[in-house]
Order: C-alpha cells, then structure tokens, then sequence
C-alpha cells in the first residue's frame, strides 16, 4: 500500500510541476515604505484560497519599517501537504519576487498557517543544511515545529527542540483545527523545558491569542475543512488580525534589528501565553505525558531480586512515573479516607501492560520496614499470612504500582454508532469531492488518501487536530482488599470491598477515579475557560464501571468508553474494570517455568486522564454547540441541571 501511495504522491508532485496556472499573489512594498528590503514568503492552509491572506500581508507591511516584498505561492489544489508542492512553490516565488524587484541578497522571513505552516519547517531547515543564507526567521500560525525537531539534549540529557533559525509560533485560544493544548505542548517543550528558558523565550516564542480561532488567521469564507471543524471565536476578525500583525511586526523587527521595542512586544505576549497555558501544561505532567519525556520503561530490581515489582525513578532524559496514579488513584482504591489510621505511600512505575519479558509488572504492596513478608506469594492478612500492621493502629503501607499511557487509540463512539480517531488524523471527506476527484485521477484511492493523511501513515501529520493527551490510562493497583487485610482487618469481602455495582458491589471505584480526574479539570482550568464551557460546553458525566471477561487481555485490549451522544447532548465516561481476590488460585511465580506471574488482589482501571478531561472543557466539549458551523448553545443553569441529571442517572 505505501508504495501505491508514494507512486501516486510523485504522480501528483508531477502534476504540480506542470505548465498550470498558478494563482500566486506577490505583493511588492508600499510606495511610502523605506529601509532595506525583506521578503516574506507564506505557505497557505489547506484548500484556503491565497487571497485570502492578502488583509494581514498588507498590515504588515505597513507595521514593519523595511520594503516587505510578499508572496504567497499556490500549492496544488491548494494542498502544501502533497509531497514537493510547496517547496516548488516556494522556488517558483523567490524567482517572481527577483523578477519583479527584490533584492536576491534580502534576509528571508518564511511563513505558512496551519497545514503550510506545518509543512514549512522541513522545507526551511533543507535549504539552510544546504547553505542558504538569506533564510533569517521563521512565523508559524494555526502550527507549530513538529516534534520532529526534538532532536538535541542538555548534558544531562533532557530533550530539546532544535531549529536552526528563530521561530515564532502563534496559536489561536479558540482554534478547532490546531488545537490550543498543542500550543502549550510547543509552549513547555521550546521554553520551560528549554536549558535556558530566558533565550528560548526569543529564540522560539510561543504566542496563544485568546479567544481568537483558525479562520481568523486568514479571512473570506471558510473552506469545509474549517467549517466542519473550526469553533466560534471570541474577538472579532480585525482584532484577531491586528494582534497577529502587531506580535508577527514585533518579532521580525526584534531579530532583524534586535530592537528593544520590538522584543518587549515579544516577551509581553510570551508571559500572557505562560499563564494561558498553564493550566493545560499541569494536566499534561499529571498523565506523565510522553511528548514531554518519553516513558524510562526501565527494569529494575526489587527486594527479591526480580523485576516484577521494581520501581521506575524519572530520570533528565525520560519519565519513570504517572503522578496521578500515585497522589490519587490508588489512594481512592486503597479508600485512606475510608479507613481511620491508613495511610499509602505509591510509587509508580510507566511500563506496556502488555510486556511479559523480561518481566511481568505488576502492583505490590512492600514490607521492606516489617519482617512478616519474604517471598512475594505470600499475601499478608488473607487468613494464611500475618498482616503487616495490627487493626485499630496508625498504618503506612508502602505500594507500587503500574500505569501505562495509551496514545493515539480510537475510543470515542457517537450515538450514531461512528468513531473518530483520538490521534489527531484529518478526516479526507472533508477535502471536498473536487480535491479528492483531482487526487484519484492521479491514483490515489480513497483508501490510500486515509493512509496518506492519518496521523500513524506515511507523512504521519502532526497538526494538533485530534486530542493530544492519553486516550486512557491503563492502571494497575492493589485491591481494596488486599490494603485492608495488608492494613490488619481480617476477612475483608471483595464483593462490598472491591467488585463494581454491576456484579453486587457497593462502589464503581474505578469510577470514582475518573470523577476525581473530571472534578480536577473542572478546579484547574482557568475561570475563563470553564465559564466557557458551562455557557455551551458539552455535559460530561462518569457512567458505571463496566466488567469484561476474566482474562488481562480482555482488560488491556477493552477501551474506556467515551460515548458521545449528541442528541441527549452527553459524553459519557465508563471505565473498564478487572479484580482478583486475595488468593492465588494456581501455583504461580516470576520467570519460572509453567508458571505465570502472580495474580492475586489486583484491581485495574480503565482511567480518565486528567488531562483528557481538561482538553474537553478547553476543545472537545465545545464543538457541539461552539462551532462556527453550529451556533447552539445551553445557559450556565441549563448546563448545570443536565450534568447532575445525567449524573443521578447513570
């Protein structure tokens, strides 16, 4: 299939190159414009006509003190993302800009929005490898440097982003194609996570406009591809573009000029960006977020001598642990607030649930400061083995436990029976029938055009469309019974201790960890942005936990449930829950031949990452009634009294 589409894509590169018509607009500077010359060269957003750009193009050039010679090349059929258009574009507009004037020698800023923008870099960053020197700077709006370019580290070894000139990246709060949580992505990885975040700060900015959405970028009527999928914006379209002139004029200025003016322009709306996006940044470290630092998936020993229930430890170059599973899941599970005198320290370790070699992970409670435990069979207060503390007494249990971060799942089903990839891949059906019949006659396929775009094929886009953070958490934790027993009370039932409301129990514990994840969204967005949502968001609401059959893989391999019903106007979140007792049913150890890993007291989740739900109230949950394409909305009461309708249901 890849070479099918590689076939067609140069078939389509061919085309491009052809004797077309090319609709370019290059601009040369105004009359009254004096200094020298600099030249801006602006790869246009998918099936967004060039002219459209012409209203900011013109403003800058006013807003900066050089000749600002302008162009801004068509691709073909107005898509940069096709293998070698843009970079033929951008050579055809350097030799109309010469022809028509501008000095060959003239510093370039280059330029794109969203899907040009998220194609230029490459381009850029070629011809500097490849000696050009006119190349000064670079502006991507409604995009950003993909991650792609993560590719240097601090002595320690912490991961930086490289570019080899200055960037600026300017992103829209309200932004339904490129999403503000990627902006922030951009915002911790090029300056708070930068070895000197002061140079960074000017050397790679990264600006939110709030309350500003994709189109605003451009102007004229909105493609489909916006249309469908672009949310309603909250400053008008000359406020939208006069902060996009004045941010983009200020940066060009700065590190053309190193003009003092222009770099207090600059810091100004980094620091209003670093309060805008904190709070999305803090939901991203709390799921341990792999884009931030990949996952250490280290094999360490523990006090046995094995791997089973070692602990993972963050390290400068990766992530040991998911901090939500240890300040709250399994303390919810372990139910310290249940429990007068119990407290849990938890120790987490990121590993794929899946692995069985070279070892098994699984959640342990340790013993490391009592003398009761010495083999890890051995669970303590089951009725066979001594608990580590005596009843009514102060008890610490010390826990390990495991969470493995899934990415880029399919988990989100509609009323209408369809779903939507959580990986951020651009739906083809939206390019329009004569974009897609102009691609199929240059053999293409429909299907080929769905590996070509999704997020997991042959260009594998970064665009920050889909939802950047885990589609689930895969938790395991140490049962509720198990801790008590542990804890000194004796012959705990894990139906009233453990099992979910479906099989008898009296708790969806699994359930309460995803309430708890809703509630902290809630508490850590920003009071703009969940007085937001509650005036048109979507409700969500946590539904019951749901079992699945008696194995560990039907618990990896079964998704949380994120139900979107739009008609009843809900998303409904079911975890996935999996609980053995407190007892082996079959001889078992690590590594030893015809046995498998101990099993016993486990309780696993299926759990709502906090950051999942932040990106709901900030992105997701608007869309029903906060697009462009849909002007619907419910009132902050009307919002309120369905959340605990639906709550009270389910």
């Amino acid at each position: 299939m890849i070479a099918v589409v590689v076939a067609a894509a140069l078939a389509v590169v061919s085309f491009g190159h052809g004797a077309t018509a090319h609709d370019d607009v290059v601009l040369a500077p105004p009359a009254n414009q004096t200094g020298s010359d600099v030249v801006f060269i602006f790869a246009q957003g998918a099936q967004i006509k060039t002219e459209a750009y012409l209203p900011f193009a013109h403003q800058l050039q006013q807003a900066l003190p050089y000749r600002l010679w302008v162009a801004i090349p068509q691709c073909a059929e107005d898509l940069c993302v096709i293998p070698g258009t843009l970079s033929a574009a951008v050579d055809r507009a350097k030799q109309r800009l010469v022809a028509k004037g501008a000095n060959a020698s003239a510093p370039v800023i280059y330029s794109g929005h969203s899907l040009g923008g998220s194609q230029i870099p490459a381009i850029v960053n070629a011809s500097v490898a490849a000696g050009d020197h006119t190349a000064a700077g670079m502006v991507l709006m409604g995009s950003f440097l993909p991650r792609t370019f993560k590719t240097a580290r601090t002595p320690e070894g912490r991961p930086q982003v490289y570019f080899p000139l200055p960037v600026l990246t300017i992103g829209g709060e309200l932004d339904g194609l490129c999403r503000m949580p990627r902006m922030a992505e951009a915002f911790y990885s090029q300056i708070d996570f930068a070895a000197d975040p002061t140079r960074a700060a000017r050397s790679q900015p990264v600006v939110v406009i709030e309350g500003m959405s994709h189109m605003q970028f451009a102007s004229g009527t909105p493609p489909i591809t916006v249309r469908l999928n672009d949310l309603r914006p909250e400053i008008s379209n000359e406020a939208a573009r006069a902060q996009t002139v004045q941010i983009t004029a200020g940066f060009i200025h700065a590190i053309l000029s190193n003009n003092s003016t222009a770099w207090n322009t600059v810091d100004a709306a980094v620091k209003n960006t670093s309060t805008l996006v904190g709070p999305v940044i803090e939901s991203l470290n709390m799921e341990g977020y792999s884009n931030f630092l990949p996952p250490c998936y280290c094999e360490s020993k523990d006090e046995f001598g094995k791997l089973e229930y070692g602990t993972c430890q963050n390290t400068p170059s990766c992530r040991g642990s998911v901090p939500w599973t240890e300040q709250t899941s399994q303390r919810i599970v372990a139910g310290v607030d249940t429990l007068p005198g119990l407290q849990v320290t938890v120790a987490d370790s990121i590993h794929l649930v899946t692995e069985e070699k070279p070892s098994c992970h699984l959640p342990f409670i340790h013993s490391s400061q009592y003398s009761n435990v010495s083999d890890p069979n051995d669970i303590p207060g089951n009725g066979k083995f001594p608990p580590l503390c005596q009843h009514n007494q102060s008890c610490t249990l010390h826990i390990t436990t495991v969470t493995q971060p899934v990415y880029g799942q399919v988990v989100n089903s509609t009323s209408e029976g369809s779903e939507r990839s959580a990986g951020g891949g651009a739906d083809i059906a939206v390019f329009g029938t004569s974009t897609l019949s102009f691609l199929r006659r240059h053999g293409l396929s429909r299907a080929s055009l769905g590996e070509l775009f999704s997020p997991s094929g042959l260009f594998g886009l970064d665009t920050g469309f889909g939802p950047i953070s885990a589609s689930e958490l895969r938790t395991k934790l140490k049962s509720r019974q198990t801790i008590w027993e542990a804890a000194g009370i004796a012959g705990v039932n894990l139906t009233q201790s453990d099992q979910p409301k479906v099989k008898g129990g009296l708790h969806d514990l699994c359930g309460e960890i995803n309430q708890a994840a809703w509630d902290w969204a809630k508490k850590t967005a920003s009071p703009s942005a969940m007085a937001r949502y509650q005036k048109i968001g979507q409700p969500l609401v946590i539904g019951a936990d749901k079992t699945t059959c008696y194995a560990g893989p039907c618990w990896i391999y079964d998704p949380l449930v994120m139900h979107n019903d739009r008609e009843g106007n809900r998303l409904t979140v079911q975890s996935i829950v999996f609980v053995t007792r407190d007892e082996n049913d079959f001889p078992c150890a690590e590594n030893e031949k015809g046995h498998l890993p101990c099993d016993s007291g486990m309780h696993y989740c299926k759990v709502l990452s906090p950051a999942r739900a932040l990106e709901w109230i900030y992105v997701d949950g608007l869309r029903l009634h906060g697009s462009i394409n849909n002007k619907t909305h419910t009132t902050q009461s009307q919002h309120a009294r369905m959340e605990q309708h639906f709550q009270r249901q389910t």
